[in-house]
């Protein structure tokens, strides 16, 4: 069990010079606690990591759509340079502080090209809107000739920890992905978020250990060197440089083999989109021998604990449906209290706690099927299956909403 406390100070004396502007330190003051925290988070979340998390990040404050004020911020995104990850905050009550902690890629609140990831924000934001914020409180009257302070403690132990059960972080394309995908005139078709999905699912398990190829006239089966293809851990983006260690073989198994996962599973190919329904990726898998569960509903009682992956589908009508894995989890212990303390006594006395709670928080690890960016651990609470939340207006039709989540899973095992 891994315990680490996160203190702050919001209301802290400090000297000013005649020029300096206390709004712009307060907001410099801010930046830096949240930077410190997101640092914080990512050692508690990637335990196993031993390179130093950049304190250079930038910060994205999403404010209520129906306020616009600063003073009702939903979520603050820290960005780490060099696209070392991300860290999502909120301050709103009922919710941990951590919605999502990555370790590659950035992230934004709008506009993402990865579907899953925007639905998920979507969802965050619309039920966050409808949540207070945690305020200063106290019953004990305060001595307003002193300079109390106001401190926020936050204890995080990890009760369970599952590290990611998927080293490979693919996409859709370019090859070897798409390599053997039709064409549509010159131009490959995509490979398909759910054919992606199953393939990396595949490659935890290690099976089959050979496929029966088919799809260009002739008929052949082809070996599955696991060990090899797992040596190609994805075609990372963003000027981070690209995982090649594999070979020209084991790039010519992983096109077959999404290929074959996309023809069986009957997916329409489209050079912006290659949709297949989420119902066949069950009898997909056991023709290959795998058990998968029968698909249900998301979030359910079942807890994750590593004995099988879960293959996840979710999405909205207007934004798109995408099919990712969760293959990890995080579960924490969380110990809160807020209290004023005296700084002029030795030691400084503690003059009222409130605001005392312990509460525990489920985070899985998602792998979306996008090159690895945005690979995370995602609050398990924000998923919602049965309400639409209206974001904006409803649509010309009057039935439909930005977003509307309805997520399905199914678990996989050998």
């Amino acid at each position: 069990m891994v315990a680490v406390i996160i203190s702050s100070c919001t209301n802290e004396p400090r000297m000013e010079s005649p020029g300096d502007d206390p709004s712009a330190k307060t907001l410099t003051t801010k930046a830096e606690q949240l930077i410190t925290k997101a640092q914080q988070a990512r050692a508690l979340f990637y335990p196993s990591q031993s390179r130093s998390i950049s304190a250079d990040a930038t910060i994205e404050y999403v404010v209520s759509r129906n306020s616009r004020s600063e003073a009702d911020t939903l979520l603050s995104i820290v960005n780490f340079a060099d696209n070392q990850g991300f860290v999502i905050m909120t301050d709103k009550a009922e919710v941990p502080e951590f919605l999502a902690v990555s370790d590659i890629g950035n992230v934004k609140s709008e506009n993402n090209d990865n579907p899953g990831l925007q639905n998920y924000l979507n969802n965050a934001i619309a039920a966050l809107s409808n949540i207070g914020t945690r305020r200063a409180g106290g019953s004990t009257p305060l001595d307003t000739t002193r300079p109390f302070l106001y401190e926020i403690e936050d204890v995080y132990d990890t009760i369970v920890h599952v590290d990611p059960m998927i080293d490979v972080r693919w996409g859709q394309s370019p090859a070897p992905y798409n390599a053997y995908c039709p064409l549509v005139g010159a131009i490959r078709t995509l490979a398909g978020c759910t054919p992606i999905a199953v393939a990396q699912t595949m490659t935890h398990f290690e099976h089959p250990k050979s496929l029966y190829w088919n799809l260009d006239g002739t008929a052949t089966t082809i070996p599955l060197n696991w060990a090899e293809i797992k040596k190609h851990k994805g075609n990372m983006l963003l000027n981070i440089a690209a995982e090649y260690s594999d070979n020209q073989a084991s790039h010519e198994a992983i096109g077959k083999l999404v290929r074959k996962l996309g023809h069986i599973m009957n997916s329409q190919y489209g050079v912006n989109g290659t949709s297949t329904y989420f119902d066949q990726v069950r009898p997909a898998l056991q023709s290959f021998g795998y058990t998968v569960s029968e698909i249900q509903t998301f979030p359910s009682s079942k807890k994750f604990d590593g004995s099988g992956i879960w293959l996840i589908s979710g999405g909205s009508e207007n934004q798109g449906r995408h099919t990712f894995i969760v293959d990890g989890r995080t579960y924490l212990k969380h110990y809160h209290r807020e209290y004023y303390l005296d700084p002029m006594t030795l030691p400084p006395t503690i003059i009222d706690v409130f605001n005392e709670y312990t509460k525990y928080y489920d985070f899985l690890h998602i792998n979306w099927g996008w090159d690895g960016l945005s690979n995370g651990y995602f609050y398990y609470g924000t998923f919602n299956t049965s309400k639409a939340y209206n974001l904006d207006y409803p649509s010309s039709a009057g039935t439909d909403y930005d977003f509307n989540v309805n997520i399905r899973f199914a678990e996989v095992s050998l």
